[in-house]
Protein backbone atom coordinates (compact mmCIF):
# COMPACT_ATOMS: atom_id res chain seq x y z
CA UNK A 1 0.00 0.00 0.00
CA UNK A 2 1.15 3.54 -0.72
CA UNK A 3 -1.17 5.27 1.77
CA UNK A 4 -3.66 3.93 4.28
CA UNK A 5 -6.46 6.03 5.76
CA UNK A 6 -7.92 5.10 9.15
CA UNK A 7 -11.09 7.14 9.36
CA UNK A 8 -13.02 7.90 12.54
CA UNK A 9 -9.99 8.14 14.81
CA UNK A 10 -10.91 11.46 16.42
CA UNK A 11 -10.58 9.87 19.87
CA UNK A 12 -6.81 9.39 19.58
CA UNK A 13 -4.59 11.55 21.74
CA UNK A 14 -0.85 12.07 21.24
CA UNK A 15 0.14 9.00 23.30
CA UNK A 16 -2.25 6.75 21.37
CA UNK A 17 -1.01 8.09 18.04
CA UNK A 18 2.58 7.32 19.01
CA UNK A 19 1.60 3.87 20.29
CA UNK A 20 0.00 3.14 16.91
CA UNK A 21 2.95 4.58 14.96
CA UNK A 22 5.44 2.42 16.91
CA UNK A 23 3.72 -0.64 15.43
CA UNK A 24 4.97 0.52 12.02
CA UNK A 25 8.59 1.17 13.02
CA UNK A 26 10.90 3.42 14.98
CA UNK A 27 9.70 6.95 15.67
CA UNK A 28 11.87 9.74 14.28
CA UNK A 29 11.41 13.23 15.70
CA UNK A 30 11.88 16.22 13.42
CA UNK A 31 15.62 17.00 13.47
CA UNK A 32 15.34 20.77 13.91
CA UNK A 33 12.04 21.23 15.70
CA UNK A 34 11.77 19.16 18.84
CA UNK A 35 8.76 16.99 19.57
CA UNK A 36 5.63 18.38 21.18
CA UNK A 37 5.68 18.42 24.97
CA UNK A 38 5.13 14.98 26.45
CA UNK A 39 5.74 13.14 23.17
CA UNK A 40 8.68 11.34 21.59
CA UNK A 41 8.17 12.47 18.02
CA UNK A 42 5.00 14.45 17.33
CA UNK A 43 5.42 17.65 15.35
CA UNK A 44 2.46 19.98 15.84
CA UNK A 45 1.47 21.94 12.76
CA UNK A 46 -1.09 24.68 13.28
CA UNK A 47 -2.34 26.18 10.02
CA UNK A 48 -3.40 29.25 11.98
CA UNK A 49 0.22 29.81 13.01
CA UNK A 50 2.10 29.08 9.79
CA UNK A 51 1.51 25.33 9.92
CA UNK A 52 -0.12 25.44 6.49
CA UNK A 53 3.39 25.83 5.10
CA UNK A 54 3.31 22.22 3.96
CA UNK A 55 0.36 22.77 1.65
CA UNK A 56 2.45 22.05 -1.44
CA UNK A 57 3.78 18.73 -2.67
CA UNK A 58 6.67 17.59 -0.51
CA UNK A 59 8.27 14.58 1.11
CA UNK A 60 8.96 14.75 4.82
CA UNK A 61 12.48 15.35 6.14
CA UNK A 62 14.49 14.22 3.10
CA UNK A 63 17.28 16.62 4.03
CA UNK A 64 18.82 14.05 6.41
CA UNK A 65 20.83 11.02 5.32
CA UNK A 66 18.40 8.42 6.66
CA UNK A 67 14.96 9.99 6.44
CA UNK A 68 11.85 8.33 7.89
CA UNK A 69 10.25 5.53 5.89
CA UNK A 70 6.72 6.62 6.80
CA UNK A 71 4.72 9.48 8.27
CA UNK A 72 1.61 9.32 10.42
CA UNK A 73 -0.68 12.31 10.07
CA UNK A 74 -3.55 13.06 12.44
CA UNK A 75 -5.91 15.99 12.03
CA UNK A 76 -6.84 17.42 15.42
CA UNK A 77 -8.86 20.46 14.35
CA UNK A 78 -10.33 20.07 10.88
CA UNK A 79 -11.67 23.19 9.17
CA UNK A 80 -15.17 23.17 7.70
CA UNK A 81 -13.67 23.84 4.25
CA UNK A 82 -10.22 22.94 2.98
CA UNK A 83 -7.76 21.14 5.19
CA UNK A 84 -7.42 18.30 2.71
CA UNK A 85 -4.29 16.20 2.49
CA UNK A 86 -3.61 14.80 -0.95
CA UNK A 87 -1.22 11.92 -1.59
CA UNK A 88 0.45 11.18 -4.91
CA UNK A 89 1.61 7.81 -6.18
CA UNK A 90 5.14 8.54 -7.36
CA UNK A 91 5.65 4.84 -8.10
CA UNK A 92 2.90 4.97 -10.71
CA UNK A 93 4.30 8.22 -12.11
CA UNK A 94 7.74 6.62 -12.48
CA UNK A 95 6.37 3.41 -14.00
CA UNK A 96 4.49 5.45 -16.63
CA UNK A 97 7.54 7.44 -17.75
CA UNK A 98 8.78 6.79 -21.29
CA UNK A 99 11.87 4.54 -21.24
CA UNK A 100 14.37 7.34 -22.09
CA UNK A 101 13.08 9.46 -19.19
CA UNK A 102 13.30 6.48 -16.82
CA UNK A 103 16.94 6.00 -17.79
CA UNK A 104 17.63 9.68 -17.21
CA UNK A 105 15.80 9.71 -13.86
CA UNK A 106 17.59 6.56 -12.70
CA UNK A 107 20.92 8.36 -12.99
CA UNK A 108 19.98 11.69 -11.40
CA UNK A 109 20.84 12.78 -7.87
CA UNK A 110 19.47 15.80 -6.02
CA UNK A 111 20.70 17.85 -3.09
CA UNK A 112 18.14 18.09 -0.28
CA UNK A 113 18.40 20.83 2.32
CA UNK A 114 16.24 22.36 5.02
CA UNK A 115 17.72 25.78 4.20
CA UNK A 116 15.14 26.33 1.47
CA UNK A 117 11.65 27.19 2.65
CA UNK A 118 9.43 26.42 -0.32
CA UNK A 119 6.51 28.11 1.40
CA UNK A 120 8.31 31.38 2.14
CA UNK A 121 8.61 32.28 -1.53
CA UNK A 122 4.85 32.49 -1.78
CA UNK A 123 3.29 35.93 -1.49
CA UNK A 124 1.19 35.05 1.56
CA UNK A 125 4.19 34.26 3.80
CA UNK A 126 4.55 37.08 6.31
CA UNK A 127 7.86 38.48 7.52
CA UNK A 128 7.12 36.92 10.93
CA UNK A 129 6.53 33.48 9.37
CA UNK A 130 9.79 33.74 7.45
CA UNK A 131 11.68 34.77 10.60
CA UNK A 132 10.12 31.90 12.57
CA UNK A 133 11.10 29.42 9.85
CA UNK A 134 14.69 30.62 9.91
CA UNK A 135 14.87 30.38 13.70
CA UNK A 136 13.32 26.94 14.02
CA UNK A 137 13.68 24.94 10.84
CA UNK A 138 17.15 26.15 9.92
CA UNK A 139 18.61 26.29 13.44
CA UNK A 140 20.92 23.54 12.14
CA UNK A 141 21.46 23.35 8.39
CA UNK A 142 21.28 19.88 6.88
CA UNK A 143 22.26 19.02 3.34
CA UNK A 144 22.47 15.61 1.76
CA UNK A 145 22.32 13.96 -1.64
CA UNK A 146 19.79 11.32 -2.61
CA UNK A 147 18.99 9.63 -5.90
CA UNK A 148 16.00 11.23 -7.60
CA UNK A 149 14.44 7.77 -7.97
CA UNK A 150 14.51 5.77 -4.79
CA UNK A 151 12.74 2.52 -3.98
CA UNK A 152 10.70 2.61 -0.78
CA UNK A 153 12.13 0.25 1.85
Amino acid sequence: HKVIFFRGQEHLDDAEQELFARRLGDLVPHPTQGPAAGTASILNLDSGRGGGRADQWHTDVTFVDAYPKFSVLRGVVIPAAGGDTIWSNTHAAYENLPAPLKILADNLWAIHSNAYDYAAVRPRATAEEKRHFEEVFTSTIYETEHPVVRVHP
